[in-house]
């Protein structure tokens, strides 16, 4: 494919880009295009071992950091740092800067699907008010805090809205870092790190990497409608979904229909090192474990819930196969999307939402009858 060409190509100027401003990227890496998810990915074209330092980049090439003492956090003070990050790289979408143009040709933040954070206003009625309930927080922050005012969304130059949604995308802590911030997001495959040093960020393997496998990062750990709402689109594996306005309820979502119902912190948070089998089985057990009055409550809860919403898992399916192929296209391919695709994106995530739940809700009824049956 054309674009596959393209986008390695891209690539190999950028990993030079980097090579020939004092950085160095291990030249067992590639990007490709991944046809189950329909996504671009860093592979390993060959084997690579554990701790081995695959990208050093200089601070002068990372876009809003200026070294190791830049982490980004939440104070006043970070936030001025996190407002001159988008301002800078803004400044570099407007001007065209030539120093950064390997960098801004692979930025595909405003190619694809449009994030949450830019959807119509009928799309964001259509999650049925699903969580998240704040898409738009991203836009408002901005807005308000790095513009010093009001103004609405429309008036936002297309620089400053693809400099924002590139930050909250793809910045980490330490800024926009060239090739890293390719890598995709998978909180349970996760095989790097970042280390930052006074001269350059690196990034090491945190285990083997054997040749054709994709290396992860990760954006963060904490709720599945919070990854969707910051990056539009829901990982594989681990889910974390929670039950009504109050999250009160709240259970993590493995392959398989694996349900851990309620977990115990450290669980939710404790994911690296194991493989998805032994996750998956120390989830089971965790919900077997349970009493028949706290699978009760948690199942009644999320039945509760489902029938407060307007649609069914079921009836999403049946609006999903009316659209036509037109409104949800390739996403390798940068388009003006309609109201259409937004509606389209919109009802396929309550869908996924509410499937979640309802297998919950089955485990927990199953764990109740095993339970029963224990009694007799």
């Amino acid at each position: 494919m054309r674009g596959d060409a393209e986008q390695s190509h891209g690539f190999e100027v950028l990993a030079s880009w980097v090579r020939e401003h004092d950085g160095r990227v291990d030249r067992r890496l590639s990007l490709q295009h991944d046809a189950a998810s329909g996504t671009r990915g860093v592979v390993a074209s060959a084997d690579i071992e554990a701790n081995t330092e695959i990208l050093v980049v200089p601070w002068k090439l990372v876009i809003g950091g200026s070294g190791e003492a830049s982490r980004l956090g939440t104070d006043d003070d970070d936030a001025k740092r996190m407002c001159a990050l988008i301002d800078a790289y803004e400044h570099i979408l407007a001007t065209a800067d030539p120093w950064y143009a390997p960098y801004v040709r692979m930025d595909g933040s405003m190619r694809g699907l449009p994030q949450p954070m830019l959807w119509s206003d009928a799309a964001l009625e259509a999650l049925q008010g699903l969580p998240p309930q704040d898409c738009k927080r991203h836009v408002q922050w901005y807005i308000r805090i790095c513009l010093s005012g009001e103004r609405p969304q429309e008036d936002l130059q297309e620089s400053q809205l693809h400099a924002l949604v590139s930050f909250i995308t793809r910045s980490s802590d330490r800024g926009l870092i060239p090739v890293y911030d390719l890598l995709n997001h998978h909180n349970g495959l996760r095989n790097v790190a970042i280390d930052a040093r006074e001269d350059s960020v690196a990034v090491v393997t945190l285990q083997k990497v054997t040749a054709g496998e994709q290396l992860y990062n990760s954006y963060g750990e904490g709720w599945s409608h919070e990854l969707f709402r910051d990056y539009g689109f829901v990982e594989p594996w681990p889910q974390l979904w929670g039950i009504g306005d109050t999250l009160r309820y709240y259970f993590l979502l493995f392959p398989d229909n694996v349900v851990e119902i309620m977990p115990e912190k450290i669980s939710m948070h404790d994911r690296r090192g194991r493989t998805l089998a032994e996750r998956s089985a120390a989830a089971a057990t965790r919900t077997a474990s349970l009493s028949m009055e706290q699978l009760a409550e948690f199942a009644g809860a999320a039945r509760a819930f489902l029938q407060s919403l307007p649609t069914t898992a079921d009836e999403d399916e049946a609006l999903l196969s009316s659209f036509t192929a037109s409104s949800f296209p390739n996403v390798n391919q940068s388009h003006t999307f309609g109201k259409e695709t937004m509606l389209h994106l919109a009802i396929d995530y309550r869908r996924t939402y509410k499937r979640a739940i309802e297998t919950a809700m089955t485990v927990a009824m199953r764990g109740m009858l095993d339970n029963s049956r224990d009694e007799l």
